[in-house]
């Protein structure tokens, strides 16, 4: 391998594999004798003949002579004055053959000339290769300095990140509120509830535990109860229990309303449903490694307040929630989910009916969460992140565009592009994809419709 580049004396060079001579740029080694003495005499043959005796019209390319400098050249190889003009040159090489022999030495200076200047490159090439040698080991070392010195960093981080973690986690203990560090067991979805006995309350628990719930807790609750087909006794109730609230209501409307002790926060007040919160999963922590410590969600109600939007970023997977059911208002309330995203790596696509979620806000800017991903249910929590002067509900366009993007359609095209057999990835419009029940037409913050996604789930997943 040459590390230098060619060394020269006396107009001769030498590359450690050639001995030439430079004229006007071109670079000619010396030519065999023979085969010089045949470029010198050469001499075109006569035209070829047909069978009949004519000049066939098809010939022999002519001979093409070499130029000037190539003879220029090979008079300095055997020791001659360097003629450049061609025809001098052709004569006094072809005077220098052996007239009987047809061949022409190489004069000994020449030949000591192209040995020395051989052995000079051959050491100053060693010299050069070793330098190099030793700068490549140099720069291994630094290689290895540099990448241990970044993987320190990375491993502080990492440090850091599974402390804020067990900090967050310890935290939250602290305060009442422990998750699952693995997935919880059971198939069931976060959204049914088990058949099982019913467990003997006293009075006095139920009136305590009914006295917690919140106002959107117990609409919920008495909504699945009167709508409830098996239990019509307490649909007949319930609208008794509520013509007599109605008149009630009638007769002291005029009556001021004090604040009550005990009243439960609304969500309106603590902002908890909208910003950025840091979020720790020790299923997904600790099953998918450190390089998903990391994790963070942001959320959002539209502006109409018909649904609360939540963009996720959980390492492993990724994507946009979308609110099923009431709305939270109140400390304490739990908000239920669809999510449609994506998992890290290949990209794989994830949107069928199973993707549930679920969110309670806790109070104190704390979130407790569970989540359903492939079959398996886990828990996370979240803390926010104080930001200021952020209008959240600006993103909620960017997350529908994401979480409708993600469906039957763009999972073909994903697929025949990755696969073959025609489309591509699919960047069309997704409005078939959307119903009629938007709150944000004419949203200061958006442009065009912003139709909400369709419950029609159709394949689950997708490259």
């Amino acid at each position: 391998m040459s590390w230098v580049p060619p060394v020269s004396r006396d107009g001769f060079f030498h590359s450690g594999a050639s001995f030439y001579v430079e004229v006007d740029h071109h670079r000619h080694p010396r030519c065999d004798s023979g085969a010089l003495y045949k470029l010198l005499t050469w001499t075109d043959p006569p035209p070829l003949l047909t069978k009949k005796g004519i000049v066939a019209k098809r010939q022999p390319d002519p001979h093409k002579d070499s130029p000037g400098h190539f003879y220029q050249a090979q008079c300095l190889h055997y020791g001659l004055k360097g003629y450049k003009q061609k025809p001098a040159a052709k004569k006094h090489l072809l005077a220098a053959f052996n007239a009987t022999t047809k061949d022409m030495a190489v004069p000994p200076h020449i030949l000591a000339l192209e040995k020395s200047l051989n052995e000079e490159y051959k050491a100053v090439n060693e010299v050069a290769m070793q330098k190099a040698k030793e700068e490549e080991v140099r720069q291994e070392k630094m290689y290895q300095i540099e990448r241990k010195r970044m993987q320190g960093e990375r491993e502080k981080e990492r440090q850091k990140e599974r402390e804020g973690a067990d900090g967050m986690l310890n935290e939250f203990a602290a305060a009442g509120i422990t998750i699952s560090q693995g997935k919880i067991a059971g198939t069931q979805s976060d959204n049914e509830v088990s058949p099982t006995k019913s467990k003997k309350v006293s009075e006095a628990e139920l009136r305590k535990d009914i006295a917690a719930l919140s106002e959107t807790q117990l609409r919920a609750m008495i909504e699945k109860l009167v709508f409830d087909k098996k239990v019509q006794t307490f649909k007949k109730a319930a609208v008794k229990e509520l013509d007599a609230l109605k008149k009630a209501q009638a007769a002291n409307a005029k009556v001021p309303k004090g604040k009550g002790k005990g009243k439960v926060a609304t969500l309106a007040e603590t902002m908890d449903d909208e910003g950025e919160y840091l979020v720790t999963a020790p299923y997904l922590r600790d099953g998918w490694g450190d390089g998903y410590q990391t994790m963070k969600l942001k959320m959002s109600g539209s502006p109409g307040r018909s649904h609360q939007w939540v963009w996720f970023h959980f390492g492993i997977i990724s994507g946009i929630m979308r609110s099923r059911g009431l709305l939270p208002e109140h400390v304490g309330d739990k908000t239920h989910f669809h999510w449609r995203g994506r998992e890290e790596g290949e990209g794989e696509m994830t949107y069928g009916s199973d993707n549930t979620a679920s969110i309670t806000f806790v109070g104190g800017g704390r979130i407790r969460g569970r989540m359903r991903w492939n079959g398996q249910l886990f828990e996370f929590i979240g803390k926010k992140v104080p930001r200021q002067n952020i209008i959240w509900s600006r993103s909620v366009r960017s997350w529908k565009d994401e979480y409708n993007g993600i469906n039957d359609r763009s999972y073909e095209h994903a697929r025949t592009a990755r696969w073959g057999g025609g489309g591509g990835w699919y960047g069309g419009d997704d409005s078939g994809d959307a119903s009629s029940n938007s709150d944000t037409v004419g949203d200061p913050y958006a442009e065009g419709s912003e139709d909400e996604a369709s419950e029609g789930f159709g394949l689950n997943c997708a490259y």
